[in-house]
């Protein structure tokens, strides 16, 4: 079980790459440039949201985006009106974009409230200090029962849960499940 002591993975943490990067001299090609840039950009990711989305964080949400971008679970328990779904979005924007492949799922016990983290990444790229993210956005479709957005080769897909059998045949990479404690302990555990 991982919340055993001493059977958690030891995750090296890429916080190197500023100062790496200080000690560059001289001319870079073109693959490790890129590669640089993609490592900064993570590493980064208060300055790579501005640079993006035009959205200034908050040290927390700074720290929880953070923490979703590097842990394979993320359980966040944040007050009323504390950003949840706000950070939830932005989240999800910048790990489709810096990660072109990934698919993730947006599920909720409602519909509704899976759609309100979707509009929320939808009001980013509207902003039109979001230009460079709203290029990445290479498609939306949007029907009763599922929304989709196409970041180049990645998709944020939202769903509704329903009794969990709309669910079954979707594969997911990153699955964001709001309002975890609404949902039927048999639907977790069956279905996803």
């Amino acid at each position: 079980m991982a919340w055993e002591v001493g059977k958690q993975k030891k995750r090296k943490l890429d916080n190197t790459i500023n100062q790496e990067l200080l000690a560059k001299e001289g001319y870079l090609d073109e693959k490790e440039a890129k590669l640089l840039l993609y490592r900064f950009l993570r590493e980064n990711i208060s300055f790579t949201t501005k640079m993006m989305m035009g959205v200034e964080l908050f040290p927390f949400q700074h720290m929880s985006i953070k923490s979703m971008m590097i842990a394979d679970y993320f359980l966040g328990i944040w007050s009323r009106g504390l950003s949840k779904s706000f950070s939830t979005a932005i989240f999800a924007g910048l790990d489709a974009t810096l990660n072109q492949g990934v698919n993730i799922g947006i599920i909720s016990k409602s519909f509704r409230q899976s759609k309100m983290i979707f509009r929320k990444l939808e009001d980013i790229a509207n902003d039109p200090k979001a230009e460079l993210f709203a290029q990445c956005i290479t498609n939306v479709r949007k029907s009763n029962d599922e929304w989709v957005m196409q970041i180049g080769k990645s998709a944020i897909t939202a769903l509704p849960l329903g009794d969990g059998e709309k669910l079954r045949g979707f594969r997911f990479h990153r699955m964001i499940i709001d309002e975890l404690l609404l949902m039927p302990e048999k639907i977790l555990n069956e279905v996803i």
